[in-house]
C-alpha cells in the first residue's frame, strides 16, 4: 500500500470520526433540549396547581350558617356571601360536600367557554372553575354543574369526585349543598355514571326536562349508573348534575347526580318553597 493510499485512509477515518462526533453533538443538543422542556412543563404544571389550589382554598366557604343559629353566623355568611361576589359577579355561590369531599365556588359565564381556562379572578388558568351551565338559572329543574379533572393533582377542581365511582366511599360521601344568597339547597347522591359522549345522547344538560328527555335523565339514573344508591327520583324531583372528565378516556365524562331533598333560608333555620 502506497503512502497516497494511506493517507486517503486516514482522512476518511478522520472524516467518519468528525461526523460521528458532530451527529453526537446534535443528539446531545436535542436530549439537553427535550430535558429542559420537560423540566419547564414539570415547573410548570407544579406552579400551576399551586396557584390553583391556593384560589380555591382562599374562595372555599368557610363559614357554615346552619352549624349554628347564632345570627352573627348567618351575618358573617352574608358578609362573606356579598364580598365574594364583589370579586366576581359571575359568582353564584358554594358547592359543599358534608364529607369535604369539595368546598368550591360555583359561578356562570357568558358561555361554557367563558371559565374553562379563567380562574375566579378571571385570570388565565389551565385548570378553569367549576362553573354552572350558561343556558341554565336555578330555577331549573337541572343545574348542570362542570369542572375540570386534573390529572396531576386529585385534590383540585371536581378531580375528587372520581372516588364517587367506587361504591364503597358512597355512604361517607352522599349528601352535598348549594350555598346561594339566600338559601340553602341540600341533596343526596342518586346516581354516579359514566356517560360516553361518542355513543351516548342523554339530556343531562337540559335544564328542564320534556318528556324525552325526562325518560333518558331517568334511564341514566335508573340503568345506567355504576351501582344502585337506593335513593328514588320522580319527574317532579329538581336535580344537581356534576359533570367531570374520566382519567382514562378524553371522549367519557363521570356524572354525579343529586336529587333536591330541601331547601332552607341563609337567616333561618327553615323550609323554602321550592320554585
Amino acid at each position: 500500500m502506497t503512502n497516497m493510499e494511506n493517507k486517503e485512509i486516514k482522512q476518511k477515518k478522520k472524516k467518519k470520526k468528525k461526523l460521528k462526533n458532530a451527529v453526537y453533538n446534535v443528539l446531545l443538543v436535542v436530549l439537553l433540549c427535550i430535558c429542559a422542556f420537560s423540566g419547564y412543563q414539570i415547573i410548570k404544571i407544579y406552579v400551576d396547581n399551586a396557584n390553583a389550589k391556593k384560589v380555591q382554598t382562599e374562595t372555599s366557604l368557610r363559614v357554615i350558617p346552619e352549624t349554628s343559629s347564632a345570627p352573627e353566623v348567618q351575618t358573617q355568611y352574608e358578609t362573606m356571601f356579598n364580598e365574594t361576589l364583589a370579586q366576581n359577579d359571575d359568582f353564584i355561590g358554594w358547592l359543599v360536600f358534608d364529607s369535604g369531599l369539595l368546598n368550591v365556588t360555583v359561578v356562570q359565564g357568558e358561555t361554557n367557554d367563558s371559565y374553562l381556562r379563567r380562574n375566579f379572578y378571571k385570570q388565565y388558568d389551565v385548570n378553569g372553575t367549576v362553573f354552572q351551565d350558561a343556558q341554565q338559572d336555578l330555577n331549573g329543574t337541572n343545574i348542570t354543574i362542570y369542572g375540570h379533572y386534573i390529572y396531576s393533582d386529585a385534590s383540585l377542581m371536581f378531580s375528587p369526585l372520581e372516588q364517587l365511582k367506587n361504591q364503597a366511599n358512597y355512604e361517607a360521601n352522599k349528601t352535598f349543598h348549594l350555598y346561594l344568597e339566600n338559601e340553602v339547597r341540600d341533596y343526596t347522591v342518586c346516581a354516579v355514571a359514566d356517560y360516553d359522549t361518542r355513543t351516548q345522547n342523554v339530556h343531562y344538560e337540559y335544564g328542564n326536562f320534556d318528556d324525552a328527555s325526562w325518560n333518558g335523565f331517568y334511564d341514566l339514573i335508573a340503568n345506567r349508573s355504576l351501582y344502585g344508591t337506593g335513593v328514588s327520583v320522580t319527574a317532579a324531583d329538581h336535580f344537581v348534575t356534576l359533570q367531570t372528565c374520566e382519567r382514562t378516556d378524553s371522549n367519557r365524562r363521570t356524572l354525579v347526580i343529586g336529587v333536591e331533598t330541601g331547601r332552607r333560608s341563609i337567616s333561618e333555620d327553615a323550609p323554602v318553597a321550592v320554585g
